[in-house]
């Protein structure tokens, strides 16, 4: 790395190139702080690490694996929450995609795939929103959906903070879902395995669990009380969405932030502020246009 931040590329000699970027106990050491992280959290997980220039080792993000399937869930000691409903569960199916559960839940419902808001009007309440990716204009259309399936994103993206707030179950990072699902086809989303099946459970309520709801199961399925975990940094909230005003508040948070500026597109329905003035302006202007009486 330069010493602006920039980076610097270097053309290696073969012998270079044939020597491993780590040694064996850099190696060894990531390894260690693998099991100790998994160990920490109960279940196998996705990491991230550096070596900063004085050789010390650095975790830099962990989260659960959440691509690895039955065989994955028996090896987490089953972490994800059973969440007891009268639902209908889903018949079992193939396996379409796969991508990262970023709001727990199940749902099923017809495909509807938008490349974009002009064609908002073809989803109907119950479909499942398939989309390249969401924005902050496209949440009045997100809470008609049963379902959200992105092809990118990862847990911070757009999609995956709203559906946690509103409790629609929401599969992100797909890498492909818009090529291929085929539009109207009905499929079951298991968000909170970060899959999406074929087929589709009889109609039926919406299983949609809050994030916060989320605790390791027992034995017998049913849900145990999460742990708490004392920690030196402040959690914090971040609520856009005023119908959720009330779940927010139960939550065991330091604080947080208030977006003002999407209650207000809720406040609008979905319409535009700029869209609001321009339609005042264009009215006053012709206002002006007529003669006197």
């Amino acid at each position: 790395m330069a010493a602006d931040g920039g980076t610097v590329k270097r053309e290696l000699s073969r012998a270079e190139g044939r020597r491993p970027a780590l040694s064996d106990d850099e190696v060894l050491r990531i390894a260690e702080l693998g099991v100790a992280i998994e160990r920490e959290y109960g279940a196998p997980q996705d990491t991230e690490w550096a070596y900063d220039p004085d050789g010390d080792l650095w975790m830099l993000q962990s989260r659960p694996i959440t691509t690895l399937g039955e065989v994955g869930a028996q090896a987490r000691g089953d972490m994800t929450a059973a969440v007891e409903t009268t639902s209908p569960a889903a018949e079992p199916g193939v396996v379409l995609l796969r991508g990262l559960g970023a709001a727990p839940g199940q749902s099923n419902g017809a495909v509807r795939l938008l490349r974009s808001l002009d064609q908002a009007d073809r989803l109907s309440a119950g479909d499942v929103l398939v989309t390249h990716m969401t924005s902050p204009d496209w949440v009045p259309l997100m809470r008609k959906a049963a379902a959200i399936i992105t092809d990118s994103g990862g847990m911070t993206c757009h999609a995956a903070i709203v559906s946690r707030e509103l409790g629609i179950p929401c599969v992100v990072g797909t890498g492909d879902a818009t090529k291929h699902l085929r539009d109207g086809e009905l499929v079951t989303v298991d968000a909170t395995h970060g899959t999406v099946l074929e087929g589709s459970s009889p109609p039926g309520p919406t299983v949609r669990v809050p994030a916060a709801a989320l605790a390791p199961a027992s034995a017998n399925g049913r849900v145990m009380a999460a742990p708490q975990t004392v920690t030196g940094t402040r959690l914090l909230v971040n609520l856009s969405e005023p119908s959720q005003v009330d779940r927010a508040a139960q939550l065991d948070v330091d604080g947080g932030l208030v977006r003002a500026e999407l209650m207000l597109v809720e406040a609008l329905n979905g319409t535009h502020p700029r869209k609001l003035l321009a339609r005042a302006a264009a009215r006053s202007s012709l206002s002006d246009c007529q003669p006197d009486s």
